[in-house]
């Protein structure tokens, strides 16, 4: 027996008629407004949409497109990723951050070689037992490169989706002094328009009308499409509203609480540390250590250096520091300071120019202590390197 117009959709709730119009305004939006992007295709290669959505992990597109290009130039497939050194996948890499991306993706690609002929598998338990995909890269992957009907919930979608359904539970709750759409203000504490009659979806639920919406449309079109609103117009905070193909399903926006939803996640508090390193360099060579201490991921190459303490005079704990790894120096003027974040903490690093007593030195490591290496200024941009020590580099003024 044919389902009565506009009778709800039983995965989820929604009506028939309005998940109808949510794909249709945002097709058509998308094929008006898509950006042009490298990894964007008519037929979509699967290893690039892989290397790009791995890339794209926590880091914004417009940084994303020159690595990604550099890599998928050097590295045109997965059998030439797979016979890659990991120094050279990681100096491809330097600068773009969160390294065990590339370590995953090194790693998948051998993986792939392995057990899978070297293509990507069109199954999703497959897929996330690579390492570095998790649900919603796997998600990605098949609706964007296999056309599958897989929901594929990042960040942006998440949000999208929860200020378009908002459902009925508890209240969503306005900040203090929040002015009312006629401009008057609200007295503090008192509740918005809608408060008290709706919550968030969960993840799970967020899941299901996700995987609905995909169900009947082009999958790979349908996901970008919602995932590049999430970007461009459904933004964290001042969304466009007045430019949204959704703004008339919206319930948030109904409500006017669309900058109060999703509710912000509780972010650790931010920690603070300097960090003193050493250049050392002659006849044109520079010394550097592979990475030993927090605060410069694990693998690339660095200057010497460490963490400096709380109330510390920063060239005396350096002196001491490098003495105590078997470098005998002499710590001289700061040459240059930069500040750069990883995760939670936010690093200022300063190089200062540093005389080694006595020009031999050994590049065997000793125990305890990181491998060291003359490089030749020229070749630096050839090892992996983290940003803030290319950044040092670039801006020490002295000639080497």
């Amino acid at each position: 027996m044919p389902r009565a117009r506009g009778s709800k959709h039983p995965a989820d709730g929604l009506p028939r008629r309005r998940v109808a119009a949510i794909q249709r305004r945002l097709l058509r939006w998308y094929a008006a407004h898509r950006r042009r992007l490298p990894w964007r295709r008519a037929r979509p290669d699967p290893y690039r949409v892989w290397v790009a959505e791995i890339m794209l992990q926590q880091t914004q597109i417009s940084t994303v497109i020159p690595y990604y290009e550099r890599f998928v130039a050097r590295f045109c497939n997965v059998a030439a990723l797979a016979a890659a050194d990991e120094e050279e996948v990681l100096a491809l890499w330097s600068g773009l951050g969160y390294y065990s991306r590339a370590r995953s993706l090194l790693r998948s690609a051998r993986l792939l070689i392995e057990r899978h002929d070297g293509r990507l598998p069109r199954q999703r338990d497959l897929l996330e037992s690579l390492p570095g995909i998790g649900r919603y890269t796997a998600g990605a992957i098949l609706s964007i490169a296999f056309s599958q009907p897989e929901p594929a919930v990042d960040g942006n979608v998440r949000r999208v989706l929860t200020r378009l359904m908002l459902t009925k539970q508890k209240p969503v709750q306005r900040s203090r002094c929040q002015r009312t759409a006629a401009g008057r203000p609200r007295r503090a504490g008192a509740p918005a328009p809608g408060a008290g009659r709706f919550s968030e979806p969960t993840a799970a639920e967020l899941e299901v009308r996700a995987r609905d919406l995909v169900s009947s449309v082009p999958p790979a079109d349908f996901n970008q499409a919602i995932m590049e609103l999430g970007a461009l117009v459904c933004r964290p905070s001042a969304p466009l509203c007045a430019t949204c193909p959704l703004s008339r399903v919206c319930e948030a926006r109904r409500l006017g609480v669309q900058e109060q939803v999703p509710s912000p996640r509780k972010q650790p508090a931010t920690v603070r540390q300097s960090r003193a390193v050493a250049l050392i360099h002659n006849n044109g060579r520079v010394l550097v250590e592979r990475a030993f201490s927090p605060g410069t991921p694990r693998g690339l190459w660095d200057l010497p250096g460490t963490l400096i303490p709380e109330n510390s005079e920063p060239r005396r704990h350096l002196e001491r520091h490098l003495r105590s790894q078997g470098l005998g120096t002499r710590v001289g003027a700061r040459l240059a300071c930069v500040e750069h974040g990883i995760t939670f903490r936010r690093i200022r690093c300063t190089a200062y120019e540093t005389v080694l007593d006595g020009s031999a030195l050994s590049e065997s490591p000793a125990a305890g202590r990181p491998a060291r290496r003359w490089v030749e200024r020229s070749h630096l941009r050839s090892l992996p390197m983290g940003s803030a020590a290319r950044r040092l580099l670039a801006s020490c003024r002295r000639p080497i």
